[in-house]
């Protein structure tokens, strides 16, 4: 099997014999903690507001949105991650033996092209959704600015930070 290894716009190399399920993992488990986080956080919510999921403009409720974010956040970091594990795939499968023919060249380097640009598009995604975390924590800092009595706002605490510092 010949070495392969991928050349990132930024210059650096990176093998594609490298087996990136550990990360691929570790992107999912963070995804689907948060999610089910989430959904105990959307329970409590409509419990306490008998049943409601509308904003009553309260700090627990511009959370949720916060914790969404961070939800959205990672689903569309795995979304990368399986895409890129999948360009990985492809190369490895395509492009590591010792001799190719023409044919197999150009099946892998349309199967790559194509995963190219999904990759591309979720990329895309996942930049525009970075750009939107002041928009998401905004209306908390406003809130607690007008609410400074307010305990939630005393004693706030980055919601999920746990699970998404060992993320980062």
């Amino acid at each position: 099997m010949v070495e392969v290894f991928m050349v990132h716009p930024n210059l650096q190399l990176s093998s594609c014999n490298n087996d990136l399920t550990k990360d691929l993992n570790r992107y999912k488990s963070v995804y689907e903690t948060l999610q089910e986080r989430y959904n105990e956080q959307v329970r409590a919510f409509e419990k306490s507001h008998g049943g409601s999921k509308e904003d009553d403009g309260s700090l627990q409720f511009k959370e949720l949105g916060y914790i969404k974010y961070f939800v959205d956040l990672a689903q569309k970091e795995y979304e990368y991650m399986c895409s890129y594990y999948q360009i990985n795939n492809i190369i490895r499968k395509y492009f590591s033996m010792q001799e190719i023919s023409p044919e197999m060249e150009e099946e892998g380097l349309d199967l790559i092209e194509k995963e190219m640009a999904s990759y591309k598009e979720i990329e895309k995604e996942l930049d525009q959704l970075k750009a939107r975390r002041g928009d998401v924590e905004q209306p908390i800092a406003e809130y607690c600015k007008r609410h400074p009595d307010d305990e939630g706002c005393k004693n706030r605490k980055e919601p999920l930070i746990d699970t998404i510092n060992a993320h980062n």
